[in-house]
């Protein structure tokens, strides 16, 4: 990412300036023309990196990067799926998979990862790098351990936060979709992942959201269909914490997301390495949500 960033908008921009030349209006100046927010504020890290290290060696007397304006943008307000918008999409993500006509198979465990994103409301780098060992299957109920997530394609050994260690109780058709595909027996490194790429390694994020933007579509492919436009891994979690916001409190859809708050009196999760607090059974009312969405959306090329 950084090296793309580096590649892309500051050599070309600063190549030919010397160091003592980059002053805080021509860095500012640069920064502000990337059209893309999320590619400026990358190039603003970039820099502030590059120039502190001048200033470690006193090639300038100052990081003149840190007086330039930050490139900031409101976060977008997620949105909840309904029950039915999630039978929709499920249906569309499994009608997709592997449907196309040359080459190998495309996303042939991606409705297995959107069930899960569903099941446990945890980011999609979070369960890329889901292993094997992770995963208490037989358990009444079955669980997940969040222990890791992916970052410039490779597995690292936390997540994004330390509130972000936690075990999560399934819902049964997430508990169904991780069965079938640890039951796919694919290769995997030495991590034992339980969705790893072509070569056994960890999957970027990236590619996944990627195919959940052509997926989610009525019509693969039409430019025209925005049906499901709106929905990305961030409405997914939304959907998850809503859910359980409304069957048991705000505590336990803050603990079960993995951001910051209060302990959930429920017991879902545990915010700490090493925790041995066993996760709660869901509770009555929120099984009854998710009711509707355990109906099998099985294809029958998946089912091997």
């Amino acid at each position: 990412m950084y090296r793309q960033s580096i590649d892309r908008h500051v050599l070309p921009a600063l190549a030919d300036v010397r160091v003592g030349e980059a002053t805080t209006g021509l860095l500012d100046a640069v920064i502000r023309a990337i059209a893309s927010t999320s590619q400026g504020k990358t190039a603003r890290v970039v820099l502030t990196g590059m120039l502190s290290m001048a200033a470690r060696h006193d090639a300038v007397d100052h990081n003149p990067v840190r007086e330039t304006t930050p490139r900031t943008v409101a976060p977008a307000a997620a949105r909840a799926l309904t029950v039915d918008e999630v039978a929709h999409l499920r249906r569309n993500v499994t009608s997709w998979a592997g449907s196309n006509r040359a080459g190998p198979a495309r996303g042939m465990d991606l409705p297995e990862i959107v069930d899960l994103l569903l099941g446990t409301g945890a980011r999609i780098g979070e369960i890329l790098a889901l292993r094997i060992p992770d995963c208490a299957l037989g358990g009444d109920p079955p669980t997940v351990e969040i222990t890791g997530t992916i970052v410039e394609g490779k597995r690292q050994p936390a997540p994004k936060t330390d509130y972000s260690y936690r075990r999560l109780v399934l819902p049964g058709f997430a508990a169904t979709a991780l069965r079938r595909q640890i039951g796919r027996g694919l290769p995997t490194d030495a991590d034992e992942l339980v969705f790893p790429s072509r070569v056994g390694g960890p999957r970027t994020p990236a590619n996944v959201r990627r195919q959940l933007r052509e997926a989610r579509k009525d019509r693969p492919g039409d430019p025209t269909d925005t049906t499901f436009d709106w929905v990305s891994p961030k409405a997914f979690r939304k959907t998850v914490a809503t859910a359980l916001a409304r069957a048991e409190d705000i505590d336990t859809a803050a603990a079960s997301s993995g951001t910051p708050g209060r302990p959930s009196r429920a017991g879902t999760t545990w915010n700490a390495p090493g925790s041995d607090r066993t996760p709660a059974r869901p509770s009555a009312s929120s099984r009854r949500w998710w009711t509707r969405a355990e109906k099998p959306t099985e294809n029958p090329r998946f089912t091997h």
